[in-house]
């Protein structure tokens, strides 16, 4: 009998834990799916949507947890639905392209040396890539994602891999190019040139975007025609003030969007930081993207650009 009893008391113990363990993991699936729900709706059917800018700050202040751009980056965004991811790629001294945002060249407050200093203002291209693997981690609050920058080829095998598109921004070279077509990948291809979106035009049929300055509505639908579609022309500080206040009338943005449709092209304004009110006021206007750089789940409704130009959620081309 006092065998039985023991047992009972044990399997009531084991029982208790059972129990205890599956409640804390069904609290854990909902938090989850509660996040999930949270940020895939906002940006399902977007031609593109950065994932990083929610995921993760790049500044010193900031407190990162998931590294964007990082190979984890990768996984998360195509968990919680985004269709696609920026991969700001960096070419190093010796010819290796890594992906990292950086900030104008340089590393930024990204990363840090192993012993925690800074590297903020060394230009990326400065240094060579067996220097970043074996002195550079991403900053981060964990342990496990205080990991080494990717090059462009664990970042493509990763968005291959996850199913999510690559969106891959930087300055033209030939040599990328060729790295991404060893890839089962339909990437975006971003540009900061008109004559860095001209020459990309060249190299594929796919979606391109471009920053550029150009400050006149003839000269922006001059390049909308001359690149082709599908394209996504971006605007920002060449219509704002420094009080991030329109320089342009309504009127004005009004026919620049008539103009750049009727180019078969679309009009995006991307900017970091800029109030949300002006994102939600440019969508109003018929801008077909607008974003401000807050978190995705301060957007009232997604970018125009779904109901218009879809990218494939997964990055394998048809």
């Amino acid at each position: 009998m006092l065998i039985i009893s023991s047992m009972i008391r044990t399997y009531r113990n084991v029982f208790f834990i059972i129990t205890c363990v599956l409640s804390s993991i069904a609290t854990c699936c909902q938090k989850i799916d509660s996040c999930n729900n949270h940020y895939k709706n906002p940006v399902e059917g977007s031609p593109y949507f950065a994932s990083h800018l929610f995921i993760d700050k790049i500044f010193a202040r900031s407190n990162a947890i998931i590294p964007c751009q990082s190979l984890k980056d990768i996984e998360v965004a195509a968990r919680l639905g985004f269709p696609s991811i920026e991969l700001n790629v960096h070419e190093t001294a010796d010819r290796r392209f890594i992906t990292i945002h950086g900030v104008k060249g340089c590393f930024g407050d990204q990363v840090t040396r192993r012993d925690g200093t800074s590297v903020a203002t060394v230009p990326i291209s400065s240094v060579d890539y067996e220097f970043i693997c074996n002195n550079l981690i991403y900053r981060s609050t964990l342990p496990e994602y205080q990991t080494t920058i990717p090059t462009i080829e664990e970042a493509l095998r990763a968005c291959e891999i996850n199913g999510i598109c690559p969106y891959i921004s930087g300055s033209y070279n030939e040599e990328l190019f060729d790295i991404v077509a060893r890839f089962h990948v339909t990437p975006i291809w971003g540009c900061y040139s008109s004559r860095d979106a001209i020459k990309t035009r060249k190299k594929t049929n796919g979606l391109i975007t471009c920053w550029s300055s150009l400050k006149n509505q003839e000269e922006i639908v001059a390049l909308c025609r001359e690149v082709g579609p599908p394209y996504i022309h971006y605007i920002a500080s060449e219509i704002l003030n420094d009080s991030n206040r329109l320089l342009w009338s309504d009127d004005e943005l009004s026919g620049l969007i008539r103009s750049v449709h009727n180019a078969g092209a679309y009009l995006g304004f991307a900017a970091c930081y800029t109030p949300a009110s002006l994102a939600i006021k440019l969508w109003e206007l018929g801008f077909d993207y607008a974003s401000s750089g807050w978190a995705v789940s301060s957007s009232p409704r997604p970018p125009r650009c779904s109901r218009r130009c879809r990218t494939p959620r997964t990055g394998r081309p048809a």
